[in-house]
C-alpha cells in the first residue's frame, strides 16, 4: 500500500479531529480533487494501454483511500482530459488507440455501475443519481413509439375515397331510441 500523502494526512487529521459537517466536507472534496492534479502527466491519444489502465486504476484507488465517489469529472481530470472529450475519446469520436478506447470504455463501465450500485443501496441522492445516468450513461425515462409505414404503394385520390366509404360502411349503426 503507498504511503499517505499530505492532502490525505491533512484530511485524516480534519476527519479525526472534527465533526462531520457540510464546511470540513467542503475541505475534503477540494483536497481530493486538488491530489488529483499531483498525479504525472498522461496524454490519452498516445500513451500505452497499460499506462491508461494504470491511471485509471490509480483514480479508483485515491479514491477508495480518500473515501470519495468516484466520478466522471473525476476520472477525466486524472486523465489530464477535458469531460466532453472523455465521451469523445470512449464513443470514438475523436479518434484514439483501439486498445486505449477499450480501457476507457471499461472503466467508464465500472463508473455506470458505481452509481447503479449507489442508487440502488441509498448511497446518493436520487435526483442526482438520475442527473448523473442520464447525462453520462445515457439512460432515459421518455418512452419512444416507431411508426412503421406499411403501405407500398402511393395511394391515388379513388383509392383514398373508396377506404373512406369502407370505414363509413363499417360503423355501428346507432340505434333508434325514439320509438
Amino acid at each position: 500500500m503507498k504511503p499517505m500523502t499530505d492532502t490525505q494526512k491533512v484530511m485524516k487529521a480534519k476527519k479525526d479531529d472534527a465533526k462531520p459537517t457540510e464546511e470540513v466536507d467542503n475541505s475534503f472534496y477540494t483536497l481530493h480533487t486538488l491530489e488529483i492534479l499531483t498525479f504525472a502527466p498522461i496524454d490519452v491519444r498516445t500513451c500505452q494501454a497499460e499506462e491508461l489502465e494504470q491511471r485509471c486504476v490509480d483514480y479508483f484507488e485515491l479514491c477508495i483511500r480518500n473515501d470519495m465517489k468516484p466520478s466522471i469529472a473525476g476520472l477525466a481530470l486524472a486523465l489530464g482530459c477535458a469531460r466532453t472529450s472523455l465521451f469523445d475519446y470512449i464513443s470514438g469520436v475523436k479518434k484514439i488507440p483501439l486498445d486505449n478506447q477499450k480501457v476507457l470504455i471499461k472503466y467508464n463501465g465500472v463508473l455506470n455501475a458505481l452509481i447503479e450500485d449507489y442508487m440502488l443501496n441509498g448511497k446518493v441522492n436520487p435526483v442526482a443519481g438520475i442527473f448523473v445516468a442520464k447525462n453520462n450513461f445515457g439512460y432515459k425515462d421518455a418512452q419512444e413509439f416507431v411508426v412503421n409505414n406499411t403501405v407500398q404503394e402511393e395511394a391515388t385520390p379513388e383509392a383514398l375515397m373508396q377506404e373512406a366509404q369502407l370505414l363509413l360502411d363499417a360503423e355501428p349503426k346507432k340505434a333508434n331510441l325514439e320509438g
